[in-house]
């Protein structure tokens, strides 16, 4: 409990950073739980996306060969 005015303003100032500090942690936590399911989510795309790369160039190789182009 604050006596004086200045005291009180520290005493608040004090609460204050703490409440600062703890959101900035939890912020954090947050941020970086966002960035793992971010990464969770795209992660089976991007090996769809490589699959799909891949066939076509297999497909574009098959054609080019059976034309006679190749």
């Amino acid at each position: 409990m604050a006596r004086t005015a200045p005291e009180l303003i520290q005493l608040q100032s004090e609460f204050a950073r703490t409440k600062f500090t703890t959101a900035i942690a939890e912020y954090s936590k947050l941020t970086q739980s966002m960035f793992q399911t971010t990464i969770q989510i795209f992660e089976p795309l991007q090996q769809q996306a490589m699959t799909a790369a891949q066939i076509k160039d297999l497909v574009k190789d098959w054609i080019l060969g059976v034309s006679g182009l190749y």
